[in-house]
Parts: structure tokens; sequence; C-alpha cells
């Protein structure tokens, strides 16, 4: 069996990038040794199927002369958007450099391996650039939100995309939107297609409000996020509603605003911080959750949502990325971004004894949309088989 490298920002180790999880027991099941590379080590690392190893590169005697930065950033200097950020645009040439020469020695011995990137930015670059040289027999890239979209980019564009594009043997978007995204910036890519992730089945939540509602969000807390406007929506919203937020972040003091505004009112908000991706499953799971909130302005998709929605739990969410891929009539409510009426999606929510979203026969279909179109097995079985198909495996 053929060998894989796959190639992530820090996964296995930290607590980032939780869906390649899911994905790992398929790919080694498919490849007789997979071989993770990611960019950075974080504290921590999972445990691992015993075929996997884990190699971080050592770039330092690796170096990268001025010529060599310029000649990898090559007609982009013509770009004025590039140019006005050119010291640090120079310094990532330079780390993508020494990346590639260092990975041009580990797979040296390895001509017949699959390489995988899980994400269109730096490592897609350095395996762009190995496949120019004929180095690598092409790569699979995934493409998921701030590696996809122009307004997530540093620069308000991508400057790699459409080479990474050029000489990969697939773009893999993880949303339909996505996927017509790059093909409407790429026009003449015939490689670009629509890849789901999906995540694994840990059954139906458990279910009995009890005459109560239970909100759940879950992100960093960040801008995009919007958790502000969640904040604002369980404060308008009557008594006997509760909210639970799992993440961290310093854009907005979930306590600090929101304790004032229901005091002495019949209604319970949970901040926990930061939890583990088992801690997060185990929380949806067990906590009679009414329905899954997420107000972001911008996503790839969003793959906790999936989470919930295996369990049955609906989901309201804005129509960002590829969010209405997993918000239909359906699975939930789906709102328009930039038209967010609060003060009526509180009285959606106080009326929720009246609202179908909200009852057992409802939450049945909710799951069975996801297992339709967002199992791990069905989706990452048929995308391994993929791979070894176009590299006859």
């Amino acid at each position: 069996m053929k060998s894989l490298f796959l190639y992530t920002l820090a996964y296995p180790t930290g607590n980032g990038e939780a869906f390649i999880h899911a994905e790992l027991p398929y790919l080694s099941a498919a490849f007789g040794q997979v071989t993770i590379v990611p960019i950075r080590k974080e504290d921590g690392q999972r445990e691992l199927p015993s075929n996997v190893s884990v190699h971080f590169l050592s770039t330092e005697k690796y170096q990268a002369s001025k010529s060599e930065k310029l000649a990898f950033i090559g007609s982009r200097l013509t770009n004025r958007k590039f140019l006005t950020d050119i010291t640090y645009q120079m310094g990532m040439a330079g780390q993508l450099i020494q990346r590639e020469k260092a990975l041009e020695r580990l797979i040296s011995d390895q001509p017949e391996a699959v390489h995988y990137s899980y994400w269109l930015s730096d490592w897609a670059t350095v395996l762009a650039r190995l496949s120019a040289k004929g180095l690598v027999s092409g790569f699979h890239s995934r493409a998921h939100g701030f590696d996809l979209y122009a307004e997530r980019a540093r620069l308000g564009f991508h400057p790699y995309q459409a080479f990474q594009i050029k000489h990969a043997t697939a773009v893999h978007a993880v949303s339909e939107r996505g996927k017509r995204y790059l093909s409407s910036l790429h026009k003449q890519a015939q490689n670009i297609e629509r890849s789901y992730l999906g995540t694994a089945d840990n059954g139906m939540s458990e279910y009995q409000p009890a005459g109560r509602i239970h909100i759940l969000s879950c992100s960093s807390i960040i801008s995009l996020k919007r958790v502000e406007l969640i904040a604002d929506l369980f404060c308008q919203t009557g008594d006997k509603v509760d909210w639970t937020h799992i993440g961290a972040g310093d854009a907005f003091d979930i306590e600090a605003e929101v304790r004032p505004r229901i005091a002495g009112r019949d209604k319970k908000l949970t901040v926990t911080g930061s939890m583990g991706h088992a801690d997060v499953l185990c929380y949806m799971k067990s906590e009679h959750v009414s329905v899954f909130v997420n107000l972001s302005t911008t996503e790839g998709i969003p793959v906790t949502m999936m989470e919930a929605i295996s369990m049955g739990i609906p989901i309201i969410g804005t129509n960002v990325g590829g969010v209405s891929e997993l918000v239909t009539k359906q699975t939930g409510k789906l709102i328009e971004p930039d038209d967010i009426d609060i003060s009526s999606l509180a009285q959606f929510i106080d009326n929720w004894e009246h609202e179908e979203m909200f009852s057992s026969d409802f939450r049945n279909g909710v799951r069975e949309y996801w297992k339709q179109w967002f199992s791990a097995e069905k989706n990452y079985k048929l995308f391994c088989t993929q791979l070894k198909t176009v590299h006859a495996i």
C-alpha cells in the first residue's frame, strides 16, 4: 500500500483541527503509512492509529537568499497591494522556501507517496512548487474558509491561490458554495470539486426540556463570531431560557455584559471557556440542548454544527459560507447575516412550545439529514476511495 503525507497547521498537537481526528481512521485504513507534517507544535498530542506518525520539519539549516525570495514571489511584485506588505511577504517567502527544502529531503525516497494538505494555504503553496518541479506527482488540498475566501485573506486576496490550484491534482472545497466561489475565480480550472467533511455518529442527544429552553453556542469569542448578538438574543428572551457558551476570547466579556441584564430573572448563564473536543461532544449529548446558535459573519462549513445535527439538535445560523448546506428547513432556521432581527428571534424562541423546530419529530428529521449528507463513515470512505482511484492504489 502507498504512503500518505498529511499536512496540517498543528494537528495532532494542541486542541485545534479536531475534525481531522474524525477523518484520520479512514486515511490510516486506506494507506499503509500516514505521516502527518504540521507547521507548528502545540501543547499535548492526541492518540493516533498505529500506522500514523508525526514529523516536525527542521528548517533552521536551510537558507533562503534574497534572490530566491524574489523568484518565489515572481510577478506578484507588480501588484500594488502586495507591495504594501512586502516586508511580511518576503519573510513568508523565506519561511516557505525553507519548508520546501526540508520537505524535499523528507520525501525524496518516497516518489509514489500521496500528498494531502488539509488547508489551501501555506502547505499547498509548498506542494504546488514541488509539483511544478516534478518532485511530487501532484497533491490534494481541502479548502475551507480563511484559506478560500478573498475577504478572509491578509491582503484581501490570496496571492498564491491560482498557482496552488494549477498544480494540484484536485482541490476539495468542503462546501458547495466554496466550490462555486473558487470556480468563479478560476474559471479555467477543472480540478475543483466538493468533498464534504463528516462527523462520527454519537447518537441522539438527550432532550427533555422540562419547561425550559437551553441555547448552546460554541466558538472563540472573536469579532467574526459576533457572540455579543447571541448575548443580546439571550437577554431579550423571557424567563426559563438558559444559555451556555463554550469557548474563550477577549472580544466580548459575556459575564460582565450579561449578568447585570438578567439579574433577578429566571435565566441561567454558563460560560465554560475552552473545552476539549470530547468534552464538547459529551456536553452536547447530555445537557438537553434545545437549539444551537451561530451568528458569525463568515464560516467555511462549521464542523461543530455538523456535530450538533448529528445528535438531532436544530440550528439557528447565518447564511454565510457553507452554512446554508447545513441549516435548511429540515434542520433549523437560516437567517441573513446583515438582517438579524434579534427581537423577532427572541420571540420565536419564547414561543418554542408552539414551534415545530423544538419538537422531537423535528429533531429526528435533523439527524436524518445528517445521515444523508454529513456522516463521517459515508463521506470519508468515499473520499479515500477517490484518492485511491486517482493514484491507482
